[in-house]
């Protein structure tokens, strides 16, 4: 057996031309089939994390099917989708993320929709999340719609800066797309503080007070054109009036609003706070030519509609709108899966647990939404840049083709090891022949041609892998992943992209080899 090893070695030096075309088919089959499986199920930990310490998750779960994927397409019967329009009936991120679903519309199963989730739906999802061992903590983007917000108006504000008291009978601000937003403000929820750029973050001591966080960024609004935004936000310890609709579920459990029956609330802003996500850079337009040129930069933050509010509070608040008819208001629950590193596996997952349910991760709605320049609004960015963005439209998954891409690109390297494989016996059929007649048997022959298939596709992919698995290992030593799950996801990597890759060598490698063994000697040497 080490004889038939040194032989194997020395055919695979002889020819490096061969060798070499076939180690680098391996390794291009192996790295995109190792980056398919990996790096497009996970993010490093710092990714988009603005938007998920502000949406309370890694993971969003709507209660509605905006998110679609191939699959639910595919699946469904022929006339079982409707068009639809979001409404401000159940607020929540849909609205800042994708606000195209309320002008243009958006295609839904046309059983009736959720709606909303529930405190009981929202166990039994918790429930059922622990036990498949999808998710950690699952907190509800629990919301209040209101009809309109009204607040004193004054002249001159900083961003979280100060501004003297309205005049008398001046009248007042109003913000007709603003809702309250609940925020747990004990254990095991994230903080605002890091988020807060004036006055006071919530506390503890604020549960079941009528106070308030209000965003900073909202006053530039007024900056831009087409907008009828105040150019103004309410100061720290200034009063807001919000009037809250009334609120009530119908037999089929869908929300209903009354805005006849509305009740006027009033809330003490202690605080601004301002969510920094991410930097636009651009070269102005004119600059460039002839030299090199700095890009100008500008800092973009997610504007929100959301006034934010004590978790108790917003109780409170709900059960005096829908009269004790309703336990909770949320149109999305933001779930914690605490790791990026394998977040779209745990996202497809959730997905084939709950059919009817509409997950996506924060950083792929986040991704989709910036290619729209959404969330956040521009200002020095020129239109140019921003103009450029796609369509607006419903997002939606395709088909997840990879694997059949996998097989393709498998199938093309492997034919590479088959090639080599019967360029292998045509070059030496004279040292086969003498092989047979010195009493090599069928078994030593085929074991030959065989093992150099599988050491070149073997070393091919072995290189593939590394190259393209470098970035998944950071990917999990970013999210904290301990030491072992590192290895023990490295190595099931492994498996199955060398597993894949011998098994393809083997299958196309084995025809020529048959082929070799069911020669006599003579036969050989004859054709020679």
């Amino acid at each position: 057996m080490s004889g038939l090893a040194s032989l194997i070695l020395t055919n695979v030096r002889r020819n490096l031309a061969r060798t070499t075309l076939t180690v680098v088919g391996m390794g291009l089959a192996a790295l995109i089939m190792t980056a398919s499986l990996t790096l497009s199920e996970g993010y490093p930990a710092a990714a988009y994390e603005a938007y998920r310490s502000y949406l309370g998750g890694d993971i969003l779960i709507y209660a509605e099917k905006i998110w679609v994927r191939g699959s639910d397409i595919n699946q469904s019967e022929s006339g079982t989708w409707q068009f639809a329009r979001l409404t401000a009936d159940v607020p929540g991120p849909a609205g800042f993320f994708q606000p195209h679903l309320a002008a243009g519309g958006y295609l839904r199963p046309s059983a009736a929709p959720k709606g909303f989730f529930s405190q009981d739906a929202v166990r039994e999802l918790a429930a059922r999340l622990a036990a498949a061992g999808l998710a950690g903590a699952v907190r509800p983007y629990f919301t209040l719609p209101a009809a309109k917000t009204e607040f004193a108006g004054g002249t001159g504000t900083g961003f979280g800066g100060s501004r003297p008291d309205a005049a008398v009978g001046a009248s007042p601000y109003v913000y007709t797309d603003s809702y309250l937003r609940a925020w747990d403000t004990g254990d095991g929820w994230p903080s605002l503080a890091p988020f807060v750029v004036a006055g006071r973050s919530l506390g503890a001591a604020d549960e079941g007070r009528l106070v308030c966080l209000v965003d900073a960024t909202r006053g530039k609004l007024a900056q831009l054109p087409g907008m009828d935004f105040p150019p103004e936000v309410p100061r720290v310890g200034e009063t807001l009036r919000v009037l809250l609709p009334r609120l009530s579920v119908d037999l089929a459990g869908q929300p209903r609003l009354d805005y006849i029956g509305a009740v006027w609330v009033e809330l003490e802003v202690v605080g601004h706070y301002a969510v920094p996500t991410r930097e636009a850079t651009w070269i102005p337009p004119g600059r460039g030519e002839g030299g090199a040129t700095e890009p100008e930069a500008e800092q973009l933050y997610l504007t929100s509609p959301e006034i934010i509010i004590p978790w108790d509070t917003a109780e409170a608040l709900l059960d005096v709108v829908s009269e004790g008819a309703a336990d909770l208001w949320a149109s999305a629950l933001a779930v914690e899966v605490g790791s990026l590193a394998r977040v779209e596996s745990a996202v497809t997952a959730l997905a084939k647990l709950f059919p009817d349910l509409g997950p996506v991760s924060v950083p792929r709605q986040a991704a989709v939404a910036n290619a729209h320049w959404l969330p956040e609004p521009v200002f020095r960015v020129p239109e140019s840049e921003w103009r450029s963005a796609q369509p607006s439209g419903q997002v939606g998954e395709p088909v997840r083709i990879s694997a059949a891409f996998n097989m393709i690109f498998f199938a093309i390297a492997a034919l590479l090891a088959a090639a080599n494989a019967i360029v292998l016996v045509l070059e030496r059929q004279r040292e086969i022949g003498i092989l047979k007649a010195i009493g090599a048997s069928s078994r030593e022959v085929m074991l030959m041609v065989l093992g150099e298939v599988v050491l070149l596709s073997s070393l091919g992919a072995a290189g593939g892998f590394v190259l393209a698995e470098a970035m998944a290992v950071w990917n999990l030593i970013s999210n904290g992943t301990p030491a072992l799950a590192v290895l023990l996801f490295v190595g099931s990597d492994m498996a199955r992209v060398l597993g894949l890759t011998v098994s393809f060598a083997l299958v196309f490698g084995l025809l020529p080899a048959m082929r070799t063994t069911g020669m006599t000697a003579m036969e050989v040497l004859r054709k020679e």
